[in-house]
């Protein structure tokens, strides 16, 4: 309401009180993009950039976002750098008209000036104070809480912060620290896989620093990398080009394919994959992790295996079928204890005396030459079993085909013996306690992890044959 009727610093104020309120939720990128279009209004150009570029970082899919960088780079005159943001607009939002003018305003500027002297000053060579606007009245619309409860810098970024160059001799940034140190707790999130919370913190970071060289695109990285944990590979994707485009790195390069090979674009890994190469110092060659995703990704291009080759499935869809067909049980009927004690009369009694085991007992089972797998996927693709033996099996083995995106060097089979899982000697039958602490440790581990595996000589249980 008050962006339409002209009041932009009631508006500036509105939508600071709702960034303070939500400084990284699902709607601050549209908070921070409208209150760009605000701060465009009042003339405040580097301010209304800094909030696009925030904007963008929490949602880089958002055109109207990159309209609005495009809006604020064309007025500082930074007219290359608005095109490529016009471009991005339009990518995203195609049929956009408005934005298609704009951005063949931002060309005819940019071939007018690339003539003349580069170093003629301009707005866009100012550096202003964490790049955020102080506004006259933006106290009457402060509140009081923060991101995760933890972060006071971000509150005070989207409140006010002082006018003015930065000094050059000053090189103390309470933003840049505080996003460090968010930067550290993401970390630790992603090191041990809670995916979510570890991308709530990067994108706090990313809301204080949206645009710094160094910083900013390490925390793009680590954004995408929790993002394909949480398998939204489109969106890691995204991130992954953010980052290159700030900071063109072999990390980079080596995350985005990765993405691309999880969406099953086989042509944008193996690009983006050379790429890697090509950034790599001297004599350095890819991890065995990203060499062998490069050739999966190279087989499955020469085979011509794509998303619409009908190997991807649709889960809502999937789900709503299963649901449809699952018939409606009658109500359980109550059934008297003794007329079910007359009915089951083919349950063999129990034995009066149970086979005691004990570590001198001569065990039965016997395998052949043992033999080591190497699992460099988050997913292993295969199922495992503790036998009533306390015996660990392979009950299922998912294939190694060119287009999966299991990734192990060796042999593994239905009915192989585990003898040894992730430096975890299971080589004599285990409890079931023990076996859950070394799934969860399978779970947890970095990869590449081992197997040790070993082919089954001597007969195998009836009951695990059953399984």
């Amino acid at each position: 309401k008050h962006m339409a009727a002209q009041e932009y610093t009631r508006a500036y104020n509105a939508y600071s009180a709702a960034l303070q309120l939500s400084p990284v939720g699902p709607s601050s990128h549209v908070f921070l993009s409208n209150r760009a279009a605000a701060l465009l209004s009042l003339k405040r150009y580097a301010a209304a950039a800094t909030d696009a570029r925030r904007a963008v970082a929490l949602a880089p899919t958002f055109g109207k976002a990159h309209a609005r960088l495009g809006q604020s780079l064309y007025f500082l005159k930074d007219y290359g750098g608005a095109v490529t943001a016009y471009e991005e607009a339009v990518h995203f939002e195609p049929h956009n008209e408005v934005t298609k003018t704009y951005l063949q305003k931002a060309r005819h500027k940019l071939a007018k000036h690339q003539g003349k002297n580069k170093d003629e000053p301009s707005i866009a060579d100012t550096t202003f104070a964490n790049s955020i606007a102080t506004d006259p009245q933006a106290q009457a619309a402060v509140v009081t809480q923060g991101f995760r409860g933890s972060s006071s810098q971000i509150i005070r970024a989207v409140a006010h912060s002082p006018e003015g160059p930065r000094d050059e001799h000053n090189l103390e940034d309470p933003d840049f620290d505080e996003a460090v140190r968010i930067q550290q707790r993401a970390n630790k999130f992603l090191a041990s896989k809670r995916y979510k919370p570890a991308i709530e913190e990067y994108s706090a970071a990313l809301f204080l620093v949206p645009d710094d060289p160094y910083l900013s695109p390490e925390l793009h990285l680590g954004r995408a990398h929790a993002l394909n944990g949480s398998r939204r590979h489109e969106s890691a994707r995204n991130d992954s080009l953010l980052a290159v485009r700030l900071r063109p790195s072999p990390e980079g390069y080596s995350t985005l394919a990765k993405s691309c090979f999880y969406l099953k674009d086989y042509e944008g890994a193996i690009e983006a994959f050379e790429s890697c190469i090509d950034l790599l110092p001297e004599g350095d060659t890819l991890s065995s992790f990203d060499q062998a995703y490069y050739n999966k990704a190279e087989r499955a291009f020469e085979e011509g295996i794509s998303i619409d080759d009908g190997q991807s499935v649709n889960t809502s869809r999937s789900l709503r079928s299963i649901r449809s067909v699952v018939p409606k049980l009658p109500p359980p009927r109550f059934v008297p204890r003794e007329m079910a004690i007359n009915t089951v009369s083919n349950v063999p009694p129990p034995p009066k005396h149970w086979p005691q085991q004990s570590p001198r007992t001569p065990s039965a089972l016997k395998v052949g030459p043992e033999r080591d797998v190497l699992f460099l996927s988050d997913s292993l693709g295969i199922k495992l079993n503790r036998g009533f033996d306390g015996i660990v099996r392979v009950l299922s083995v998912v294939p190694d085909t060119p287009g999966s995106p299991i990734v192990r060097d060796g042999c593994v089979e239905v009915g192989d013996v585990v003898r040894e899982a992730a430096g975890v000697d299971v080589r004599r039958p285990i409890t079931n306690v023990m076996w859950g602490d070394t799934v969860a440790l399978i779970k947890m581990a970095p990869r590449p992890i081992k197997l040790v595996v070993a082919k089954e000589i001597s007969e195998t249980p009836v009951h695990i044959l059953e399984e």
